[in-house]
């Protein structure tokens, strides 16, 4: 497997925490030209920019909203040890395994052990985070709402999605559609849901509304998942999320699930 433009990466934990990840780690390196703001945006140009954002290995930084690291990790010294203690990835159960020729993505804030995204000599393509929601008109559909990753794919048309080892050709259209962006409690102690218009792409099978429901099943139990988002009242439909690997920009696509997330509810 091989994972198109070099992408920086930046996150930081609600309560504000240096959490062991790419972009606190002494050997991350952005060029100074580029602010902060530049390292949340991924490059939208045609081709690689040939950057890239690790001084010990090379590989494409994927766009990820969680955490990513290395056996290698260690922190910065621009990170304050009074504002976090000093931390191995080889000292914590969620990360003891994980070896220094890979990179691996992992939730801090959950117990799920870190997922490998691949080796370096693999990490050549663009991996970036996407949904699989249930979509009224298409069915179950590949999604991406409105923002830096959408110029990623192609907006209509067709594109092909590689499973494995098979491919298959999937229908694409960008849409407008209400989407879910948080809520508040109620006073009878019930959940409000909070909607905005926004457009989505969403790349799906024609002839079959359901095959990416049940692929999705193969690695994840499906039905106990969406069981436990029933008693979730701030969960108004199922999501999964997903891993997309760019083979070729508006035309070829992998997909594989996000097993961190998922972890609780992986087949075995």
């Amino acid at each position: 497997m091989t994972f198109a433009a070099c992408v920086p990466y930046y996150y930081l934990m609600p309560n504000g925490g240096f959490t062991p990840d790419c972009l606190f780690c002494r050997h991350y390196n952005a060029p100074e030209s580029y602010s902060d703001a530049d390292a949340r945006t991924i490059p939208v140009g045609d081709e690689p920019s040939g950057r890239y954002w690790c001084t010990k290995h090379r590989f494409v930084m994927p766009a990820l909203s969680a955490e990513m690291l290395c056996a290698d990790f260690d922190y910065s010294d621009d990170v304050p040890d009074d504002l976090y203690p000093k931390w191995s990835p080889l000292d914590d159960p969620r990360t003891k395994h994980i070896t220094s020729d890979a990179l691996y993505g992992y939730g801090y804030h959950t117990g799920a052990p870190a997922e490998r995204l691949g080796g370096f000599a693999e990490l050549q393509n663009l991996l970036f985070g996407a949904t699989v929601e249930n979509d009224e008109q298409f069915g179950w559909s590949l999604t991406l709402w409105e923002g830096n990753t959408t110029a990623l794919l192609p907006r209509s048309g067709f594109c092909e999605l590689t499973f494995g080892g098979a491919t298959s050709e999937f229908a694409v259209s960008t849409v407008e559609r209400s989407r879910n962006v948080g809520g508040h409690r109620t006073a009878d102690g019930g959940w409000q849901h909070h909607y905005k218009l926004a457009n989505a792409v969403r790349i799906y099978k024609t002839d079959e509304p359901l095959f990416l429901h049940q692929w999705l099943d193969e690695t994840i139990n499906v039905a106990t998942y969406e069981a436990y988002l029933a008693t979730r009242p701030q969960v108004d439909a199922p999501l999964y999320f997903v891993y997309v690997e760019l083979l070729e920009r508006g035309k070829r696509y992998a997909l594989r699930p996000n097993l961190v997330f998922h972890h609780a509810f992986k087949r075995e």
